[in-house]
């Protein structure tokens, strides 16, 4: 027979070790919530499908100008996205903003254009961010710009906002 001090002692260890899980459980139930949150909070949606829409073209261009001619630019780029169709944008983008290599610079912009594989809604964002080092790079406030549109109706801004 046991003794009552082996008796008490064990339970109390496998307690200390359920409420050691308990806490594991917790806090992976909260680190995997934030993660899906950081995941979608970016995720670009159709109101009218329902579905998220897909990246269909990505554009990246680097500079070393001084920002504010950059942002001259970027005011070209916009005033073309509200009087022309969008590729007349894209295509300003592609000739007038920089190279395709990030050699010896410090500015990029970046024009992604997102789908709806249904109604054809596309959604076109326009990102300025700075190089910090080699390898990474930090958005400019008051920058970005962004533009919905549908493809037989492409240089009609539709009402919609991030």
């Amino acid at each position: 027979m046991l003794s009552s001090s082996q008796s008490s002692s064990s339970p109390l260890a496998l307690g200390d070790l359920g409420y050691f899980y308990a806490v594991l459980q917790i806090t992976g139930f909260i680190g995997g919530g934030a993660m899906l949150f950081w995941l979608l909070k970016d995720a670009i949606y159709c109101d009218e499908c329902s579905i998220d829409l897909k990246r269909c073209t990505i554009q990246e261009r680097y500079t070393s100008e001084p920002l504010r001619t950059l942002q001259q630019k970027l005011q070209v780029f916009k005033n073309k996205l509200k009087t022309e169709p969008p590729i007349a944008a894209i295509s300003y983008h592609a000739k007038e903003m920089g190279t395709t290599k990030a050699v010896d610079t410090h500015l990029r912009t970046r024009v992604i254009v997102h789908k709806c594989d249904r109604c054809g809604v596309s959604h076109l964002q326009c990102d300025t961010e700075r190089s910090i080092s080699n390898k990474y790079w930090s958005g400019l406030p008051l920058t970005r710009i962004i533009h919905w549109y549908k493809p037989e109706n492409s240089h009609n801004d539709l009402d919609r906002s991030k």
